[in-house]
């Protein structure tokens, strides 16, 4: 089970993905040992860090506008 386990550690280290090949730091390999610190915290280079960033910065919802108060009064004179 160790060696199991010591064998998809060292394989997926070595997995290449081509969407961060231009980082400097890992060259697409975004999980591969490094002694980058955002490595060590995330277990994942900072590229990838930084595109989930990014990605969920993207998909923030804007903030809702305040009601028209002529949609307001019109809700409320089909309530009397």
């Amino acid at each position: 089970e160790k060696l199991q386990g010591e064998c998809l550690q060292l394989e997926r280290a070595d997995v290449w993905y081509s969407a961060f090949s231009a980082c400097q730091v890992c060259s697409g390999r975004i999980f591969s040992a490094s002694s980058d610190p955002v490595t060590l915290q995330f277990g994942v280079c900072g590229c990838v860090v930084a595109f989930e960033m990014e990605l969920q910065a993207a998909t923030v919802a804007p903030p809702t506008l305040a009601p028209d108060p002529a949609v307001l009064l019109a809700k409320k004179a089909l309530k009397e």
